[in-house]
């Protein structure tokens, strides 16, 4: 066995450093074959010496500028370290010279996805799938669109196709229990979520998504364990109150659930639907003066929500407070003078102030 087949087998067998000592040794008499430039530059990588293992792959690149293989590693290597212009070049050029070279379309896939342009990720992951089986990334990637486009249906075709190649990955395990759960198949979003999490603790967007399945399963005190782990989180403040609030609303805790509601929508006063989660559940507890309050709240926000002003208009006019509910049905015409129902209803409310010596201001 010759001297760099030897340190081959080391390499495969996981023997990073005799294997780093063999190729140091062959590179000392060689020191411009590309072959163990390339091997020992994967060596390095894998010891977690990004900036060596690129300066090789560098000078490989250097001494075969026409080798698509060690191109991608370069390109690889630059994305790892956050270059993606440079990445994106690499890749780029790899296809110059050799066209169905999967890595370097999935390389490309996954750049086009991160900022958003699925269109383009999309054709890279199809080139690598038909270039390269059905490979376990370019799987992934196309539930990653799946999902962005609504279709959860397809993304668990593909996303389940990847988990029998990569069951250990995951952000594959989230995607799934994403897919899963927008499907209503809670039982397997509640596996793939429980998955993503016990391979990655740190996913704790993961986290989240599971308490919310949890939720829907009717088992609100589990669910309230996930929201409590994530509630220390700055960038899952809002997320963990909300959670609390509707773990409280499903106890029937109504109070509680007024609290942290109204803890949640203090740090974002413009979400929609805790609004009116909010307003339901006072109305529910009598307190009609403060539902219309978080209403109005919102709408400070979000003035053109002509949805969440047609609901408060409509409870103003249970309410008898006509003058205020006239208000909101006229900004409704203003916004869309053929609503024929805010016209009706606009009509209605100023029949009743004409009606009604005080112009039903009190509630």
């Amino acid at each position: 066995m010759s001297a760099l087949d030897n340190a081959f087998l080391l390499h495969r067998q996981g023997r990073l450093a005799e294997a780093e000592a063999g190729y140091r040794g062959l590179l000392e008499a060689n020191p411009d074959d590309v072959d163990i430039l390339h091997v020992l530059g994967i060596l390095r990588r894998q010891q977690g010496d990004a900036g060596g293992a690129l300066a090789l792959m560098t000078r490989a690149h250097e001494l075969a500028p026409d080798n698509a293989t060690i191109e991608f590693t370069r390109g690889s290597l630059l994305m790892e370290q956050g270059d993606l212009a440079g990445a994106g070049l690499a890749f780029a050029r790899t296809l110059v010279l050799d066209p169905n070279f999967t890595g370097a379309h999935l390389g490309l896939g996954q750049m086009a996805l991160q900022r958003g342009d699925d269109l383009a990720a999309e054709q890279h992951f199809r080139i690598a799938l038909r270039a390269g089986a059905d490979d376990p990334h370019a799987l992934t990637g196309m539930g990653a669109i799946l999902l962005r486009r609504d279709d959860a249906e397809g993304a668990v075709r593909y996303l389940t196709r990847a988990a029998e190649q990569l069951p250990d990955y995951p952000m594959l395990q989230f995607l799934l229990g994403q897919a899963f759960a927008r499907r209503d198949m809670l039982d397997f979003a509640e596996q793939a979520l429980g998955n993503a999490l016990r391979l990655d603790p740190a996913l704790h967007e993961a986290q989240a998504w599971l308490a919310e399945v949890l939720l829907r399963h009717g088992r609100p005190a589990e669910a309230e364990v996930h929201y409590r782990a994530l509630f220390p989180l700055q960038d899952y403040a809002v997320v963990a109150r909300l959670g609390f609030a509707d773990v409280a609303r499903m106890q029937q805790r109504l109070e509680d659930a007024v609290a942290h509601y109204r803890d949640a929508l203090a740090l974002a006063p413009g979400l929609s639907l805790p609004t009116r989660a909010l307003a339901m559940v006072l109305a529910d507890l009598g307190r009609n003066d403060e539902a219309i309050m978080a209403y109005g709240a919102y709408l400070a926000q979000v003035p053109d929500d002509a949805e969440m002003r047609l609901l408060r208009a409509d409870v103003l006019m249970l309410l008898g407070r006509w003058q205020e509910a006239a208000e909101d049905w006229r900004h409704l015409l203003e916004r869309n003078p053929d609503d024929v129902n805010a016209r009706q209803r606009l009509a209605e409310a100023e029949a009743q102030l004409a009606a009604t010596p005080t112009g039903g201001a009190s509630a």
